[in-house]
């Protein structure tokens, strides 16, 4: 696959998908909206999800964090970085 790759619309469709994602997370959480979350059973499975991300990070710091930001981003970018 040819690297970098870049998406149609480049950085126009990055913040639109951004945008979007913000509105639909409110739709989620407005009360009357027809999106939203229904109590107790949906916000619990939110919420367990949200504190399971959380805790996750958290834990992941240590290691996260022993690998050098240069040495990082090569691994994840490789010769990108």
């Amino acid at each position: 696959m040819h690297r970098p790759f870049y998406a149609p619309g480049g950085k126009i469709l990055g913040y639109f998908s951004v945008t979007s994602t913000f509105f639909m997370l409110i739709a989620m959480i407005y009360p009357g909206s027809p999106a939203a979350l229904a109590w107790p059973l949906e916000w619990g499975i939110f919420s367990v999800f949200t504190l399971l991300g959380l805790v996750f990070w958290r834990i992941s710091a240590k290691s996260r964090n022993s690998v050098p930001k240069k040495e990082r981003d090569f691994l994840i970018l490789e010769k990108y970085a």
